[in-house]
């Protein structure tokens, strides 16, 4: 019995350094991005972190984009065969000065890591005290990912 469990320790021990090791080898490299558009006075009550992949998706995100808008921005032309867009979106704000950025893309076999940085003003800062829904959308080439992960980095701002 003992030495089974030693047995089992070891294994257990090489397989996760194994592991380890096989995660650092694998290198992320910078994907190429566009902005295509971004703003504060969308209709995104909440956080959204998504891929699209077609133009019924697109234009259904963009709707809401410009849903509180009188005069509505045209639809950019994407080509899904070879293009895919991020959105991001902070959800609502209780005041002005926030703001959302997709800041690194970079990919590997089969997967896709999106660094997001959202601003927020801090307690000493002057700001408009308005609701604002933050978001942009950004154009990359299609990417084959099975997995897609988004970091969201925090900052707020300090106004002494």
């Amino acid at each position: 019995m003992r030495t089974l469990a030693i047995i089992l320790s070891a294994l257990i021990f090489i397989s996760c350094k194994n592991s380890a090791s096989t995660a650092t080898e694998t290198k992320l490299l910078p994907v190429a991005t566009t902005e295509i558009n971004t703003g504060h006075n969308g209709r995104f009550n909440k956080k959204i972190t998504q891929i699209i992949k077609t133009e019924e998706a697109f234009k259904a995100a963009w709707k809401l984009a410009f849903a509180n808008y009188s005069t509505k921005e045209p639809l950019p032309e994407v080509n899904f065969d070879t293009d895919e867009i991020i959105l991001v979106t902070m959800g609502e704000q209780n005041s002005g000065g926030n703001s959302i950025e997709v800041t690194k893309v970079e990919a590997s076999i089969g997967f896709l890591s999106v660094i997001v940085t959202e601003t927020s003003p801090g307690k000493n800062c002057m700001s408009t005290t308005v609701m604002t829904y933050p978001y942009q959308f950004i154009k990359l080439k299609k990417t084959e990912t099975e997995s897609v992960v988004f970091k969201r980095e925090l900052i707020t701002n300090d106004c002494d």
